[in-house]
């Protein structure tokens, strides 16, 4: 996988957490992503 196709799964991959109930700040800190990064895709 190529690094963007990497961070699309991972942007994926947190929608779908956010998505069953997680919350977003959390699943961020799991993925070592902050939220200031996601609101950039």
């Amino acid at each position: 996988m190529t690094r963007h196709e990497e961070r699309e799964h991972v942007i994926v991959l947190l929608n779908e957490s956010v998505k069953a109930a997680a919350r977003q700040a959390k699943a961020c800190e799991i993925l070592g992503l902050s939220e200031r990064t996601l609101r950039q895709y």
